[in-house]
Order: C-alpha cells, then sequence, then structure tokens
C-alpha cells in the first residue's frame, strides 16, 4: 500500500499518461486546491526544461510538455516537494485493464470458438458480414425500401468482409459468382 501523506508530506499522485515530449499527472487529493496548483506550476517553471504546464484544479491534473525526457520531468517534480509519484504499472495496472482491451480479447475469443465450432470454415468477420447481409434481405423481404437500414447493413456487410480477406485473390473468387468483378 503507498505511503499516505501526511501534513508535511507531499500530496501522492499519478501518471495519468505520457508519451514524449509530455506527461499528465493527476493529484486526486488535492482536487479544488486552486492554491496548490498554482505553486506547483511555479515551481515547475522555474527549471528550464518545461515548455509548457496546463493546470486543472477542478479535475487534479496537471498537464506538463516539454523537452527533455519524461523521468526527468518526473524526477524534477519530485525533488521540488510539489507531489511524490505513485506508481501505477506492473501490477496493479495489470488489475485493471482497459476496456478496450477486454472487448478486443472478448472478440478475439468470440472469432476462435467460432473458428473451433466450424472447423475453420467461419470466423467472426464472415459471421458479421452473413449477419448484415441478412438483416438487410430481411428488411428488402418486408418491403422496406425507403429506411437506409437495408443499405446500410449491405455496405457494412461487404466492408467487413472485404476487410477481413487477407488478399485479393478471395475476393475475387467470392465476387465472380455474384457477378461483380470484372
Amino acid at each position: 500500500m503507498p505511503p499516505k501523506a501526511g501534513p508535511e508530506a507531499p500530496p501522492m499522485a499519478h501518471i495519468a499518461h505520457k508519451m514524449d515530449g509530455r506527461v499528465r499527472f493527476k493529484v486526486p487529493s488535492k482536487k479544488g486546491d486552486t492554491h496548490f496548483f498554482a505553486a506547483v506550476k511555479e515551481r515547475l517553471e522555474k527549471s528550464g526544461k518545461i515548455c509548457t504546464i496546463d493546470i486543472n484544479p477542478i479535475t487534479g491534473s496537471i498537464l506538463v510538455t516539454h523537452n527533455t525526457d519524461n523521468d526527468s520531468i518526473v524526477r524534477l517534480a519530485e525533488s521540488g516537494k510539489s507531489f511524490k509519484i505513485e506508481l501505477k504499472e506492473g501490477k496493479e495496472r495489470a488489475k485493471h485493464p482497459h476496456v478496450s482491451n477486454n472487448v478486443v480479447e472478448g472478440f478475439k475469443n468470440l472469432d476462435e470458438k467460432l473458428k473451433s465450432l466450424t472447423d475453420g470454415e467461419i470466423d467472426l468477420p464472415l459471421a458479421a458480414f452473413l449477419a448484415l447481409l441478412g438483416a438487410g434481405i430481411y428488411d428488402l423481404a418486408r418491403g422496406n425500401f425507403a429506411a437506409p437500414a437495408w443499405y446500410t447493413a449491405f455496405w457494412y456487410a461487404l466492408n467487413i468482409f472485404l476487410k477481413s480477406q487477407p488478399d485479393a485473390d478471395k475476393v475475387e473468387k467470392v465476387l465472380v459468382p455474384l457477378g461483380m468483378a470484372d
């Protein structure tokens, strides 16, 4: 468990995101404290390594753009006793993966299960293509020519299908019998 900030200890912060020339710190315990963020900005500006500092006391955020490496900025912030960085890497990050990672993994698992159930004949993009194609045909069969749903479904179905094909030869083999190739 990270050490708690005492009356004289600098508050705990974490790196929300970083990339070359830019790092965003979050100091949740100081949200709303305009004096704290103004003081941090003033201390950091004196370094000469920082291009800009954008503070947002409402969100507890400090965005630093700089012309050095991120580790130097972290050391600078900690040496000025502005805040102490709580590392949220490794084990803690693995406990809380991003939602997008979960979604991607879920679709990968679904794709693998679909392939294993169909002996590799149908993958997820093909299933999506067939479902959208079916939805478009269903709309047309109901006489729904005016609504964009059927041709939107066809368009998405075709795009998913074409993007899922590793080479043009496979696409050609499908389009020729449909009368859609040259």
